[in-house]
């Protein structure tokens, strides 16, 4: 296993930050172009380079804890949806790239034997469609689609397996308790040529697949498998992921209770590969303050970057979760979103984020408009390059 310190992650740790702290452009500004900030983009560039990165399938939740998103690329889809084929072929094939993890969560106070602990906002809608039928807004449509599963740990194991069918990587799906970090093993995917040739799982998932019981499921509890089932070059990021923890829980000490709500200051829309706490190693490293979605974008024939709206689709509709919660729930301590008031669209260009900030805002009409009525509510929009912040500026409707 590679020295932490050389990782880069946990030598230089940012100071305490503030429990509860404004996200604003200067702030973000400042953060970006701090040494901590320049040697985490730096790791995740020589990890690049070393072809060492981990592709991480993760849900757009505040609350999740990378493990070491100094060598992560993270996108971030409500409840590790199904990812768009382009950008899934793009980020999966790339060379920069030597696994893949899907990261599943749950709330670690509702594990109970024998019964399916609660997962987030995602799979409580498509526990709902199942219940009562689909709805008719946007995130329905995302979810009806693209989440398959209301159980935690099925929903990242079918999505690791459809991962798994699309790479000769190793896939590994993976359960992480939210509340403290905890990462638990829970299918492993290896591959000999083109076919999978050894798959680590739980009896009890495998049944479950066909036909759910959660009592069997979850009889002890999370049915994870050992950690010497984890493929070789995943062990790593395993034992990193248990140290993150640790690390969390000595720098956050309440983390756990205010975990229960998300309630992120910031909604932000990147199609930058660099993790947003890389990046920002001071915002980002405290877990719930940033709900993350990943937006897809291509380079055409004459290398001009631009979006797909089909592929930019989902991202678009998984937004309308935190938006019309944040309205929902305004103001009301311990709701979730209640403090949401910024929304930052960050592409490779000023000319491409005002353009994915129109579109934004046209997909989302009046419901946008009502948010921004709240007072303190805005949409940021900026320019990065190679992980670097370059400009940031507030989007006129």
């Amino acid at each position: 296993m590679a020295n932490t310190k050389e990782l880069g992650f946990f030598e230089n740790r940012p100071p305490l930050a503030q429990e509860r702290f404004q996200i604003t452009p200067e702030v973000l500004l400042e953060d970006n172009r701090s040494s901590v900030a320049a040697e985490r983009i730096q790791t995740w560039k020589n990890a690049k380079k070393n072809h060492r990165l981990k592709m991480i399938l993760a849900c757009s939740d505040s609350r999740i804890i990378l493990p070491d998103p100094n060598t992560e690329i993270v996108v971030n889809y409500i409840a590790a949806g199904r990812m768009p084929p382009n950008p899934k072929h793009l980020l999966l094939e790339n060379l920069m790239s030597e696994a893949a993890v899907v990261i599943g969560h749950f709330d670690g106070d509702t594990i109970n034997s024998g019964q399916m602990p609660r997962g987030c906002g995602g799979l409580a809608l498509k526990e709902s469609h199942r219940r009562d039928g689909k709805g008719s807004r946007k995130i329905d449509n995302f979810v009806d689609l693209r989440v398959y599963d209301p159980d935690p740990i099925l929903q990242a194991v079918r999505s690791a397996m459809h991962i798994a069918g699309k790479t000769k990587k190793p896939v590994l799906a993976v359960a992480q308790d939210h509340r403290n970090g905890k990462i638990y093993p829970i299918a492993s995917f290896e591959h000999d040529e083109d076919l999978v040739k050894q798959i680590f799982i739980r009896g009890s998932v495998l049944s479950s697949l066909s036909e759910y019981n959660a009592t069997e499921l979850y009889e002890q509890g999370i049915p994870a498998i050992q950690l010497g089932q984890v493929p070789d070059n995943l062990q790593e990021f395993m034992a990193l992921g248990a140290e993150r923890m640790k690390s969390i829980r000595m720098a956050y000490p309440n983390n756990y209770v205010e975990s229960e709500i998300q309630d992120p200051s910031l909604i932000f829309i990147s199609t930058c590969l660099v993790p947003f706490q890389a990046r920002f190693p001071i915002t980002g490293d405290k877990p719930g303050r940033v709900f993350e979605v990943f937006a897809p974008r291509y380079k055409d024939d004459s290398g001009t970057l631009k979006f797909s709206l089909s592929d930019l689709q989902p991202s678009l509709e998984q937004a309308e979760f935190p938006i019309e919660q944040s309205i929902n729930n305004h103001g009301q301590d311990g709701k979730s979103f209640a403090s949401t008031n910024t929304i930052l669209i960050d592409t490779d260009t000023m000319t491409l984020s005002q353009e994915l900030a129109s579109i934004f805002v046209n997909e989302h009409g009046e419901f946008i408009q009502n948010w921004l009525r709240l007072p303190g509510h805005k949409i940021f929009v900026s320019r990065t390059t190679d992980g670097i912040l370059e400009e940031i500026e507030e989007f006129k409707t």
